[in-house]
């Protein structure tokens, strides 16, 4: 199992916290995100085999945030 932590620009609430953990854990090979406001991160735990962190990163900024 991998993991990472993403700096992400943008979110300024709940509704985009959702918006993100939603993005990553629809993508396969998820096992774990979190995202976190007040830091603006996201903390991931994928199966390398399956996704790739540049994968995660594109969900990421194709639901409209930045890494």
């Amino acid at each position: 199992m991998s993991e990472a932590i993403l700096h992400i620009e943008g979110m300024t609430c709940k509704g985009c916290v959702q918006t993100v953990e939603r993005a990553i854990l629809d993508l396969n090979g998820i096992e774990r995100a979190l995202v976190d406001l007040e830091k603006g991160n996201a903390f991931v735990q994928y199966d390398s085999n399956v996704v790739t962190e540049q994968k995660i990163k594109e969900a990421i900024q194709n639901s409209g945030y930045h890494i």
